[in-house]
């Protein structure tokens, strides 16, 4: 008897934990991220970023803070970028499947080149590429916390100077879809290769007794 009620408040106890993830929500908080180097040539930054998670969007249950100091950061080391149409593919889907939301965005960017048209091209092209995507990632009730400038710098030197705040949040029940289309991928991926080899393995010792392809046609005398 004893037994069953540990069995029963582990099963209550999964199922708790279980819709806890599948009705959270994290959110990602962007704080006082700044790239310059309009007065030192190196590119100075500073950053903090606050991981939360929330349970039905409102109760909060974790929250991890980090900055350029963080150990986490200096010890991480990036993953190499691929140029893979595959990989590629992959990331667009994901990003796509993320459904991200954008709850506020304060964005200040003002860049310049040793080029007045190439600057003034990318300000206009990065202005475009902003009002067309935010839209897709904001709801309407969050429309007057959105803000951003896109500005030149005409110095004739290459330089920038960029501020962001925002609120970026994504339900777990995306995260977790993500993970299954990763592990069919891969799945797909390794079944399809196991496959291959069968059929090569195959048809290279089907005919290996003789030495010869089954159909060696010989010229006629």
């Amino acid at each position: 008897m004893i037994f069953v009620f540990i069995l029963l408040g582990i099963i209550i106890f999964l199922c708790i934990y279980f819709l806890l993830i599948l009705f959270s929500t994290i959110k990602i908080r962007l704080i006082n991220l700044k790239f310059n180097n309009i007065l030192q040539y190196k590119l100075q930054y500073e950053y903090k970023i606050h991981i939360e998670i929330y349970f039905f969007n409102k109760i909060k249950i974790l929250g991890i803070h980090l900055n350029q100091n963080s150990k986490l950061f200096k010890k991480a080391k990036l993953p190499s970028i691929s140029t893979d149409i595959k990989y590629s593919n992959f990331i667009f889907k994901v990003l796509k499947k993320l459904h991200l939301q954008v709850e506020e965005f304060y964005m200040k960017f003002y860049l310049g080149t040793e080029n007045t048209f190439l600057t003034n091209s990318l300000v206009l092209f990065l202005s475009i590429i902003v009002s067309i995507i935010l839209p897709h990632i904001v709801e309407t009730k969050d429309y007057n916390k959105i803000f951003y400038q896109i500005l030149p710098i005409q110095n004739g030197k290459n330089c920038l100077d960029f501020k962001l705040n925002s609120i970026i949040s994504i339900k777990m029940v995306h995260i977790i879809n993500i993970i299954y289309i990763y592990l069919q991928e891969k799945g797909g991926d390794k079944n399809g290769r196991a496959s291959n080899r069968r059929f090569n393995d195959n048809s290279n010792e089907q005919y290996s007794r003789h030495g010869r392809c089954k159909y060696n046609y010989r010229r006629a005398n």
